[in-house]
């Protein structure tokens, strides 16, 4: 089904921050929850963990959930797959795996776009490769918004990434690099609840109820993986033998090791400038909309907002983040380590969805 453009990238910022016409929102959170659908807190459901004896005491932080393998359905039937995750938090990335992984090898960024297509931009005309019945599609939705309805939801591949990082990711797209440019985009994120008005105004909500939509809201009705971006750097082999044992796909270390090769950053830095000779698929167009000189792909390092970001910025982006960062294992202290994460499932188990022992098709 066709979906209409959504032009969600943001291309310039503004403090301000308008609420949506005719909704009531409640004043008891920053991220501006609609009454009558007040979102289940991670405070809560610990709580709720705890006295049904899931997690114990021990259930705080929330950590990387693999949320019962994506590749055992126990009886459901064929959906989409979301690849999803707040924007600059490495989807892209994680989508070139994907695809490599499942379909085999890509040479452009138009062909991943018709393998897992992006919702947002709109739906090729011709239907995606299917994976055991299953079509994978990127989004910026949080969990359940209006448009995702369309579809019947199977499951979810959830990109999680330090949010300090990503705003510096988001600083480097938005061309933020003068002091009052900085200071505007700053602004307008925290005023928006670490969001952006446009990212509000298409469903992507801020980042940390987008995280709670899809880790405690989406984990508690449909299997959802984590992906933690840090640990694709340090460990990529080890995070993408996981990702390939939640969809029970059989994989030899050769095949991860050749998918790792073929995704690395200097090879889809090569892919981009490809495409952006003739405007080909996402990265084409969106090299020749940025100009030249610009990359979507950095050197994407963990950490690297102890680097850019002044103590100001940081502790204002820490404010407004702190009780997540915390539970999701980051830490708000400057001196809190860059690099790989724990692993853990801080979700219940979830039923699967593909067959089991099914092998690559």
């Amino acid at each position: 089904m066709a979906v209409a453009p959504v032009p969600y990238l943001m291309t310039r910022t503004t403090p301000s921050c308008p609420r949506p016409k005719g909704r009531a929102v409640s004043k008891n959170t920053p991220w501006g929850a609609v009454r009558g659908s007040e979102p289940l807190t991670l405070i809560s459901h610990f709580r709720e963990r705890r006295r049904t004896g899931h997690g114990g005491a021990g259930a705080a932080p929330l950590q990387a959930s693999d949320g019962g393998n994506i590749g055992h359905p126990g009886g459901s039937t064929p959906g989409v797959v979301w690849l999803a995750s707040f924007p600059k938090s490495g989807n892209t990335w994680l989508r070139f795996l994907l695809a490599r992984l499942l379909f085999g090898p890509l040479d452009s960024s138009a062909e991943l776009d018709r393998r897992i297509p992006d919702v947002h931009p709109g739906m090729p005309n011709t239907q995606p490769p299917s994976y055991r019945g299953h079509v994978f599609l990127k989004t910026h939705w949080m969990f359940d918004v209006a448009p995702m309805r369309r579809w019947r939801t199977a499951g979810a591949i959830y990109v999680l990434r330090d949010p300090r990082d990503m705003f510096v990711s988001l600083m480097r797209y938005t061309k933020s690099t003068t002091p009052s440019e900085r200071d505007r985009l700053l602004a307008s994120f925290v005023e928006c609840g670490g969001s952006l008005p446009l990212y509000l105004q298409f469903g992507f909500g801020g980042w940390a109820r987008h995280v709670e939509s899809w880790l405690v809201r989406a984990a508690a009705r449909i299997p959802v993986h984590t992906v933690r971006y840090e640990n694709m750097l340090a460990r990529p082999k080890a995070e993408l033998r996981r990702l390939a044992r939640a969809l029970e796909l059989d994989v030899t270390d050769a095949e991860l090791e050749a998918c790792i090769e073929d995704t690395r950053l200097e090879r889809l830095r090569e892919i981009e400038r490809r495409d952006a000779r003739n405007a080909a698929g996402c990265l084409g167009r969106l090299a020749q909309a940025r100009g030249e000189g610009f990359t979507f792909f950095p050197n994407g390092r963990a950490g690297v907002h102890r680097d850019v970001l002044s103590p100001r910025e940081r502790g204002l982006l820490e404010a407004q983040f702190e009780p997540w960062l915390s539970r999701l294992g980051y830490g708000s202290a400057p001196s809190a380590r860059a690099g790989a994460l724990p692993e853990g499932d801080a979700m219940p188990a979830r039923s699967t969805i593909l067959p089991t022992g099914a092998r690559r098709p």
